[in-house]
C-alpha cells in the first residue's frame, strides 16, 4: 500500500463514507453463498462517495495486478496493488480475474461486505494448498511494507528481518530494489 504524505482528510472522509453507505445487496449465487456483483458494489457506493468527496479508481497494473486507488478531494490518496493469477489465461478467464479483483479490492479497501460470512468455516478446512496460500499472502504482505518504506534503512530492515519468508529471495530483492531507486530519485 502506498499512500500520499498525509491522509488525515482521507481518513475524515472515509469515517464519513461509513456513515452513508448501506448494505451492498446480495443479488448473485455462487455455489459457496450469495455475492454481490461488481454493478451493485458500483451502484451502493458511487453517491456516499461522492458526498464524502472521495473517488476509486481501479486499473490493470502490469501482468495480472489491479491497481485500486482511493483519491480525495483534497489531493490526498492511498492506493494498493495485488496479484491474482486467472485460472484460465483466455481473454475471458483474465476479464473474470478482473472483475473478481476489482469487487474484492473495492470491498476491502471501502470496509464493506459483499458475500456471505461463513465464520472462517470455508477458509479453515485444511486443503494440501492452504499452507501454500499463507506463505503466498505472507511474502505479498511483506511486499507491501516494502512498497512503503520511506528510507532505505527501512526497507533493509524490512529484508533483514523478512528474507527467510521467501523461497524465491529474488522476488524480495527485486522489490527492495525498485523501492530503493524511486527512494533515491
Amino acid at each position: 500500500m502506498t499512500r500520499s504524505e498525509s491522509i488525515k482528510e482521507i481518513t475524515s472522509a472515509l469515517m464519513s463514507f461509513q456513515g452513508k453507505i448501506n448494505n451492498v445487496g446480495k443479488d448473485a449465487k455462487a455455489n459457496y453463498g450469495r455475492y454481490a456483483t461488481l454493478a451493485a458494489i458500483q451502484e451502493a457506493i458511487r453517491l456516499p462517495l461522492q458526498e464524502s468527496g472521495l473517488v476509486v479508481v481501479q486499473m490493470p497494473d502490469g501482468i495480472n495486478c489491479l491497481a485500486t486507488l482511493i483519491a480525495h478531494i483534497s489531493g490526498e490518496w492511498i492506493e494498493a496493488t495485488y496479484e491474482m493469477k486467472p485460472t484460465n489465461a483466455t481473454p475471458q478467464g483474465v476479464g473474470s480475474a478482473i472483475t473478481y479483483q476489482r469487487r474484492y479490492a473495492l470491498a476491502a479497501a471501502l470496509n464493506i461486505c459483499i458475500d456471505d460470512d461463513d465464520d472462517g468455516q470455508k477458509g479453515s478446512q485444511p486443503t494440501q494448498t492452504q499452507s501454500e496460500i499463507e506463505h503466498e499472502e505472507t511474502e505479498n504482505n511483506v511486499l507491501l511494507a516494502v512498497k512503503i518504506c520511506k528510507t532505505i534503512e527501512e526497507i533493509n530492515t524490512v529484508y533483514m528481518q523478512n528474507k527467510s519468508v521467501f523461497r524465491n529471495q529474488n522476488r524480495l530483492i527485486e522489490a527492495c530494489s525498485i523501492r530503493k531507486k524511486e527512494i533515491i530519485g
